[in-house]
Formats: C-alpha cells, sequence, structure tokens
C-alpha cells in the first residue's frame, strides 16, 4: 500500500484566466460607453477645433487618448482594490487562526500574475477600439453662440 504525498491545487487553471477575461470585457464595455459619452459632450468642442484647421486625425487621437485613460485608471483601481481586498481577508483570516493549536501554517497572499497581465491589456484593447469606431471627419457646423 503506497500514499502520495499532498498536491497543492491548480493554480493555473482556467477560472482565474476566464474571471480575467470576463473582467476585462466588462471594463472594455464601461470604457467605450465612457468614451462614446465624453466624445458626445465633447462634440461642440471638436467643431470649433475643426473650424479652426485642426487635422482630421486630431478627433480620433483625442478619442484614443480618452479611452486610455478611462481604462487605465479603471484597470489600475480594479487590480488594486481587488489585490487589497484579498490581503485583506487573508490578514483576517491568518490572525483567527494565529491563536489556534495546533499551530496552522498561514495561507500565503499568491499574486495571480497571468490574471493581472490579461487585465494589463484592457486599456490597449479600448485604445484600439476606440481608434477604429471613431470618424476623424466632422460635419461643418455653424454655431450661434
Amino acid at each position: 500500500m503506497t500514499t502520495e504525498p499532498d498536491r497543492p491545487p491548480d493554480r493555473d487553471g482556467p477560472l482565474p484566466l476566464l474571471l480575467a477575461a470576463a473582467a476585462g470585457l466588462i471594463t472594455v464595455g464601461a470604457a467605450g460607453i465612457a468614451t462614446g459619452l465624453a466624445a458626445a459632450e465633447g462634440r461642440a468642442d471638436l467643431s470649433t477645433l475643426a473650424a479652426v484647421g485642426a487635422s482630421p486625425g486630431v478627433r480620433r487621437m483625442l478619442s484614443l487618448c480618452q479611452a486610455g485613460v478611462i481604462a487605465g485608471l479603471g484597470s489600475a483601481l480594479g487590480i488594486v482594490a481587488g489585490l487589497g481586498t484579498a490581503a485583506l481577508v487573508l490578514f483576517s483570516t491568518n490572525r483567527q487562526y494565529a491563536d489556534s493549536w495546533p499551530v496552522q501554517e498561514p495561507y500565503p497572499l499568491v499574486v495571480p500574475w497571468t490574471a493581472l497581465g490579461v487585465l494589463a491589456l484592457v486599456p490597449l484593447v479600448t485604445m484600439l477600439g476606440a481608434g477604429l469606431f471613431t470618424r476623424s471627419r466632422l460635419p461643418v457646423e455653424r454655431r450661434l453662440d
């Protein structure tokens, strides 16, 4: 009769990547909506830029930069909030078991680098989408204000 040593759980399974992909998809959608709303709000400013001779690529570049800032800040804040919450939960769980006997091994903080790498690509995908779906030419409008 033989026994096998305990194996650590598989941390590189598909679940973390699926969760990261779902979070990335939600972030891309939210950043796209926010970029569209910002573009609609700044339409008068873009008309003014076109009237003073700005090139058509200025609108595309402005939309691209807005999408990058929105998605970059959203991803960074989400990653910091998620890792901070996980660290607090692990700290409180380890502290709860610190006084028990027999002493248990504390739970380690394991950073999911692959999932974080997927989420780091979200701003680039959002900027690519904003660059592809933004019209660079605007119809000339007259403003009376």
